[in-house]
């Protein structure tokens, strides 16, 4: 690949990745919203079997992220081990800063919107260059090549499942609000799916 084209891919891939960052600390986090995907996963592991859920986040998305190996080849693996590490930098920053949108925090529903607009744009950004940010990418990838479907349906899936196993541990009000984020983002990703289509990697092999 050409010099100029990787390095474009790179800024999509760590401009996507702050997006995704901010949005998760400075919104989801103080409105108390819930994640779907490995993350929620992982908290309805530890709520129902007490397994630590950074241990059970870890493999969960270890395991997806090989499998997604597997399927899209090396160069897939590089370009995600940096999403990886730039998303967990990032989240690292902005997660020491004050809370930057106070007129979110109290309102569960317009952090869901919000949030929700901002992950979907964050996660074109990363997908787009086809790469995987977490276990979550990859699995949405991987569905979408197998299944044929669309990526914001193959991401609205498993994070609508998670979050709706999930919803008798939450309050009504923060499950509606959790649930309304993942339908905004998926749609969000559909939206941007013709962008994304020609981009994403081809199976390895």
């Amino acid at each position: 690949m050409l010099p100029h084209r990787q390095a474009g891919k790179c800024a999509s891939v760590l401009l996507g990745t702050a997006v995704i960052a901010l949005t998760l600390s400075q919104i989801h986090a103080p409105a108390g919203l819930a994640e779907g995907g490995t993350f929620g996963f992982s908290l309805l592991l530890y709520h129902q079997f007490g397994l630590s859920p950074a241990v059970s986040g870890f493999f969960l998305d270890m395991l997806l992220l090989l499998c997604a190996a597997r399927v899209f080849g090396k160069a897939f693996v590089f370009r995600s081990l940096l999403a990886v590490a730039s998303y967990a930098a990032f989240y690292a920053l902005f997660d020491r800063l004050p809370p930057l949108l106070l007129g979110l925090t109290g309102s569960p529903f317009a952090a869901a919107v919000a949030g929700g607009l901002l992950l979907g744009v964050g996660t074109a950004l990363v997908v787009g260059t086809g790469t995987a940010c977490g276990g979550d990418d990859a699995a949405a990838m991987v569905l979408s090549h197998w299944l044929n479907l669309p990526l914001g349906i193959t991401y609205l899936l498993p994070d609508g499942i998670v979050l709706l196993l999930c919803t008798f541990l939450l309050p009504a009000q923060i499950a509606v609000g959790s649930l309304i984020s993942c339908l905004v983002s998926s749609g969000t990703v559909l939206l941007l799916q013709s962008a994304l289509q020609a981009r994403l990697p081809r199976p390895a092999g």
